[in-house]
């Protein structure tokens, strides 16, 4: 064997693998050189060369190298009067804090904030800036290139030198939620050299603002802020949070593409290579995607959505996507409606049965589902659901789920409407209007105000067996009647892209206490568990209310918000008299609990004793007793109505604390009479409408009176009735939201400054 030396086989084992990234490159359509002679055939000279004093900032990372030639490369600049502030990050310090004390101590009117790993590529580039932003725009950036390599190409790479990184920040969309992205990453920067356009947000790679613009903003805090030296991996939440402050201010942001910038990416060490992601069904978190959505979600999400449905595409390039499910096949045909910027996909034939998770339904803006047997509730919240009753008497499963109805005018579907809540868009999609009839009613749902009820269920098939669910579901009603448009989330959905939607969330609270968004105005209501009641868990919402007066007395003394009283409620549309239920002497409607001893006290009994709830069978109660292990809530009232006797008890805390159970107010509200535990504030709530029994004995005894006594029950609960109608239904729980959320949302502007036209 032929020994080689050390050295000569590591120069050889180099130069071969030059020579393979030099065949690489020769496969990419240009050269640099011919790159770079195009690129500066397509951008003029400034002749703006004087005017306010430029502070250029640059801030080096913690653990980076700041380029030793930087300085003379920016001293090269036609542009004056300049000043160069260079300074490097100390390692553990928050490299946000040193640029913002940075720009406070600059001296000029307009502040340059330049990554220290770029490089102009012209002299007279700070002349394009300074002539954008002093014609009016709030900031100004440059077409940001991969600089040309000082060593071999790395095999990571896979766009030539030259080539762009960023021509601007818009927002995709996807699953319903807007996410900023380098625009034309890879690209021919030749195509956009020259132009000066407006963009929704221009990468912090190189950014001219005026100085005091920038401390206005006050908003570098919460992001790693690497800028754009991973190139298209990068992900552009600072740069686009900052410009977002900035335009919402006044003004707009425009690219300029008569100046250009290099990144060079080979200084420092070369970052290390991420390790694969667990396999797993929900993606590792991004805290900076994360921080970006907390802060602008709301605002952001309405701004996107209306500029896509206009057609407009300043925001995000991408048309509108429809998804059409079912229907008849002369419905929104593929293609775009006449006079709308328009994608239409169909999914399925009519009839047949869709499963909404496919891939189709990332980059969807609207689902529209015509099919009565089509699933949605696995489909991503961030869709706008339209629900299309094209046969009334078959709409759409889950309906609450959705947010518009379609269907031609009548009174069945007018029906559908009332029930949900929802607002009815009377067309059928087969007219030759019906889609901008669509049109129409998808910008008023874009541009209302948005709520969301969180509830504790963790899942759908097990909330609908919850207390908070049908809640939650009564209250979404009252709230869409008012106008605004509501979704009910589940635990899994409270921290998810979509939520970062609303404008607003009410806290249905159980036992999980929620990360809020300060994006969103956060509204908590208690209505059980006192013990976990605390003043840090009010405190991280915007107010606060108890359903209980007593606790809410207690709890505005200890929290730092304001806390009021908001007692539960009932929906008279569910819960109303309607005696063609099942008739029990005495019905009990729960789930068996060891500290639940009121069928205990009554047991053994010759009355009809009626027990409904899960868990009777296990804890021994009589199969005579037990008739079932649950009533599905709709049908709930005509139990209620049909008893003689409905009787309720309350946990232990919540007795003490003032907290009324619910199913006194849907009892109620059906023309029940009903007989209680003794809870704090019961008597003067229903004025004196349902009797109480606090041991066994009296237990007893009122069970006996009261089944003797038809006259006086009915009396009674004809009081409790009048008295629930009055004071305790949904709707009038929802106007007492509102109102207390008002000044709370008007704090919270619902649009972002329109870029200019």
């Amino acid at each position: 064997m032929l020994a080689v030396p050390r050295r000569k086989a590591r120069t050889a084992a180099r130069l071969a693998w030059t020579a393979a990234q030099r065949q690489r490159l020769r496969a990419w359509p240009w050269t640099e050189r011919s790159m770079a002679r195009r690129l500066a055939s397509r951008q003029p000279a400034s002749s703006v060369v004087d005017g306010p004093l430029v502070s250029i900032v640059v801030v080096g990372r913690a653990g980076r190298t700041i380029p030793t030639d930087l300085r003379a490369t920016l001293e090269r600049t036609t542009y004056r009067p300049i000043e160069i502030l260079i300074s490097d990050a100390p390692a553990g310090a928050e490299r946000a804090a040193v640029m913002e004390a940075a720009i406070a101590g600059a001296a000029g009117e307009l502040v340059c904030l330049l990554d220290p790993t770029a490089a102009p590529l012209r002299p007279d580039w700070l002349g394009h800036l300074v002539e954008t932003v002093l014609g009016g725009a709030v900031a100004a950036g440059p077409l940001v290139v991969r600089a040309r390599g000082r060593r071999p190409v790395p095999a990571t790479q896979r766009e030539p030198d030259l080539t762009l990184l960023s021509a601007g920040i818009d927002f995709a969309r996807t699953s319903g939620v807007a996410l900023p992205r380098h625009l034309d990453v890879g690209g021919d920067p030749v195509e956009a050299a020259g132009r000066v356009v407006p963009v929704p947000a221009v990468a912090l790679t190189c950014l001219l603002a005026r100085r005091e613009a920038l401390l206005g903003a006050g908003i570098l805090a919460g992001y790693a802020y690497d800028g754009v030296e991973t190139g298209p991996a990068a992900a552009p939440h600072l740069d686009a949070d900052l410009c977002l402050r900035l335009r919402s201010n006044g003004g707009g942001v425009l690219l300029d593409g008569r100046a250009t910038v290099a990144v060079r990416t080979e200084l420092g060490p070369e970052p290390p290579t991420p390790l694969p992601a667990p396999s797993r069904s929900i993606p590792p978190p991004d805290p900076e995607r994360a921080t970006f959505l907390d802060r602008w979600g709301p605002r952001l999400a309405r701004e996107v959505l209306l500029d896509v449905i206009a057609g407009r595409h300043v925001w995000s390039q991408q048309p509108l996507t429809v998804v059409v499910c079912g229907g008849p096949d002369d419905a929104l045909p593929n293609g775009a409606p006449s006079g709308l910027d328009w994608r239409i996909v169909r999914v399925g034939a009519p009839g047949e049965l869709v499963e909404l998770g496919a891939p189709d339904f990332e980059a969807a803006d609207v689902v529209i589902v015509a099919d009565d047997q089509t699933e949605i509730l696995d489909t991503p919240t961030g869709l706008v659901r339209v629900a299309w009753l094209a046969d009334p008497a078959r709409p759409p499963t889950e309906l609450p789920e959705y947010d518009l109805l379609v269907a031609a005018a009548s009174d069945p579907a007018r029906a559908v409407a009332a029930e949900t809540g929802m607002p009815l868009v009377g067309t059928d999609l087969r007219s030759a209007d019906g889609a901008h009839v669509l049109h129409h009613a998808l910008v008023e749902w874009v541009e209302a105000t948005r709520f969301a009820i969180r509830i504790g269920a963790s899942n759908w098939p097990n909330a609908r067996t919850w207390g908070d669910y049908h809640f939650g579901r009564m209250l979404q009603r009252a709230f869409q009647l008012s106008g605004h448009p509501t979704r009910v989330r589940l635990l899994r959905d409270w921290g998810s892209d979509a939520a970062a939607r609303d404008d607003a969330t009410i806290h249905v609270f159980g036992k999980v206490p929620a990360a809020n968004r300060s994006g969103q105005v956060n509204v908590l209501w208690q209505i059980s568990h006192p013990d976990l009641a605390s003043r840090e868990l009010y405190d991280d919402y915007d107010l606060a209310f108890v359903a209980s007066g007593p606790f809410a007395e207690r709890m505005a003394a200890l929290a730092g918000i304001d806390v009021a009283p908001l007692h539960q409620a009932t929906d008279p549309d569910r819960f109303y008299p309607d005696p063609t239920g099942p008739h029990h002497g005495l019905l009990y409607v729960a789930n068996h609990r060891a500290d639940r001893p009121v069928i205990e006290w009554l047991l053994p009994t010759e009355h009809d004793l009626a027990v409904y709830g899960r868990g009777w069978d296990e804890a021994g109660l009589d199969p005579r007793h037990h008739r079932g292990v649950h009533i599905p809530n709709v049908g709930l009232h005509r139990y209620y109505g049909a008893a003689d006797i409905v009787l309720n008890d309350t946990w232990a805390d919540m007795r003490a604390a003032g907290f009324i159970s619910n199913r006194i107010y849907d009892a109620l509200a059906s023309g029940a009479f009903v007989l209680s535990d003794p809870v704090t504030g019961i008597d003067r709530e229903f004025d004196g409408a349902v009797p109480t029994f606090s041991d066994e004995h009296a237990l007893r005894a009122a069970v006996e009176h009261y089944l003797a006594a038809p006259e006086e029950r009915a009396a009674l609960a004809a009081r409790g009735r009048r008295i629930v109608l009055a004071e305790h239904t949904f709707t009038q729980r929802a106007g007492t939201l509102i109102a207390a959320l008002q000044p709370h949302l008007d704090r919270h502007p619902q649009r972002i400054t329109e870029l200019p036209s």
